[in-house]
C-alpha cells in the first residue's frame, strides 16, 4: 500500500536503550496491542532489532554478531540489501494512523545511519518520533558489567564514559527535538511498577492493568560470582554458555550491587560526589530558608561542567539519571569480593552439575576446579 506523506501518519520508534524493559514492551505490543489507531510493526518477531541492524547498519563486519569465519563482506552486503527490501515492503503495508516500531539495536546506529533510517521511513510517515529509556547511572554500570561478562572476561573496574550528549543531540537534529522523548527507567515511579504502562502512557494509550515482573532481570550476586570465576578460566563465550547463563539465572541470592568506592573508580567524572553535595545543599536550604537548588550561578556551572554528559542529559530532559536512596557501604568493591564463592553457591553447583567435590573451610575447591565444573555444566545442558 502506497501512502501519501501529506496524510497525518506517525511512526513511533522505540529504541530501548538496552536493559530498560524493552522485551516486556515488545511482548505486550506484539501480543496484545489492539487499537483502531495504533498498530505494531513486526517482521515475524516482536523484536525488530535484527532487521533494523541489517537494514541500516553499514559496519556489520565490526559487530560480534557477524564473525569473519561465518560472513564474508559479500554476504553482509546481500543481507543488508535483502533486509532493506523486506523492511520497506513491510513498512508500506502498514495502514493505521500510528505505527510503533521497537528495536534496541537502533542505538547502535551512527548519525548517518540514523539519518538514513529517517529518510526511509519518512516516505511513509509525515511524523517520526523517537522514545528512549535511560537507566540511572549506577544501575547502568552494574547492568553493563553483567552483560559484558556473559560474553567475555571484563575488568571489574573498567571505566566507562557516557556519550548521551552527542548521541541525543544527533537524534534531536535528525528527528526534531520536539519528537525525541527520553524517559528515566525507574520502575518504582511507573504505574504498577510496569514499564509497559509508562510506555503506553507516553503514547497516550490506556495503561496495561497487569503488574508483571520484568523480563531479563539481572543475575544475583552468587550467579555473578560464579560467572566471573568461570570467565577467568574461559574468557571467551562459547555457544553452550547461553544455557549455562540461563541456569545461573535460577540461582537465588542478594542482588548484584557495586560499592560506592568502586563506582567512584569506574566513573571518569565526579557525578556521585557532586550529586551528594547538591542534595545536601538543597536540604540545608530548606532549613535556613535559602535557595540552594543550584539552578543558576557559579556552583551550578561547576556542577554542569564536572558531569557534562549526565548533567547535559538532566538539563535536556528534566530528569535525573542519578540513583538515590541506596546503601553506599555495601556491595562488591574488589575482585576478591567476586572470587570468594560462598558455600551455598558451591552446594548449588554440586547439585546442578551432579559432581562431588567435598569442601570444608580449610580445604575448598580453587577457582580452576569451580570454573571447570561450570564448563562441564554448560556442555551438559
Amino acid at each position: 500500500m502506497n501512502h501519501d506523506v501529506d496524510s497525518p501518519r506517525t511512526l513511533i520508534m522505540h529504541g530501548g536503550m538496552h536493559k530498560t524493559g524493552t522485551s516486556a514492551i515488545q511482548k505486550f505490543l506484539h501480543e496484545e496491542l489492539d487499537h483502531p489507531k495504533f498498530e505494531y510493526f513486526t517482521v515475524g518477531k516482536a523484536n525488530s532489532s535484527l532487521i533494523v541492524l541489517e537494514c541500516f547498519h553499514r559496519r556489520l563486519a565490526q559487530l560480534p554478531h557477524y564473525p569473519d569465519e561465518k560472513f564474508t563482506n559479500n554476504d553482509l552486503v546481500r543481507r543488508g540489501e535483502n533486509a532493506r527490501k523486506r523492511f520497506i515492503r513491510r513498512m508500506r503495508k502498514t495502514t493505521k494512523e500510528n505505527v510503533v516500531l521497537s528495536a534496541e539495536s537502533f542505538t547502535l546506529l551512527d548519525r548517518d545511519e540514523c539519518a538514513d533510517f529517517f529518510d526511509v521511513v519518512s516516505e511513509s510517515f509525515s511524523t517520526v518520533k523517537l522514545v528512549l529509556y535511560v537507566r540511572p547511572v549506577r544501575e547502568r554500570i552494574e547492568s553493563a558489567f553483567q552483560q559484558k561478562l556473559k560474553r567475555r572476561l571484563v575488568a571489574l573496574d573498567r571505566r566507562i564514559k557516557p556519550n548521551f550528549k552527542q548521541r541525543i543531540s544527533d537524534y534531536d537534529q535528525i528527528f526534531g527535538r520536539e519528537n525525541v522523548t527520553v524517559r528515566c527507567f525507574d520502575p518504582g515511579a511507573f504505574t504498577g511498577g510496569n514499564v509497559v504502562n509508562d510506555f503506553l502512557e507516553t503514547l497516550g494509550l490506556p495503561i496495561h492493568t497487569k503488574n508483571e515482573s520484568r523480563a531479563n532481570v539481572g543475575l544475583s550476586l552468587p550467579a555473578v560470582q560464579l560467572l566471573y570465576v568461570y570467565r577467568q578460566r574461559f574468557n571467551v563465550a562459547i555457544p553452550e554458555d547461553t544455557n549455562l547463563i540461563q541456569r545461573l539465572e535460577t540461582l537465588e541470592g542478594d542482588s548484584f550491587r557495586m560499592h560506592q568506592d568502586l563506582l567512584d573508580r569506574i566513573l571518569m567524572d565526579r557525578i556521585e560526589r557532586f550529586s551528594r553535595i547538591r542534595t545536601w545543599l538543597e536540604k540545608l536550604g530548606t532549613w535556613v530558608g535559602i535557595d540552594f537548588r543550584l539552578k543558576h550561578g557559579p556552583l551550578h556551572r561547576l556542577f554542569l561542567r564536572s558531569n557534562d554528559d549526565y548533567r547535559w542529559l538532566e538539563k535536556r530532559t528534566g530528569i535525573s539519571v542519578v540513583s538515590h536512596g541506596r546503601d553506599e557501604s555495601s556491595g562488591v568493591n574488589t575482585e576478591e569480593d567476586l572470587v570468594s564463592i560462598p558455600d551455598d553457591s558451591l552446594n548449588w553447583l554440586q547439585q546442578q552439575a551432579e559432581i562431588d567435590f567435598q569442601f570444608v573451610p580449610q580445604k575448598r575447591p580453587d577457582s580452576t576446579v569451580i570454573a571447570e565444573n561450570l564448563r562441564k555444566l554448560a556442555l551438559s545442558l
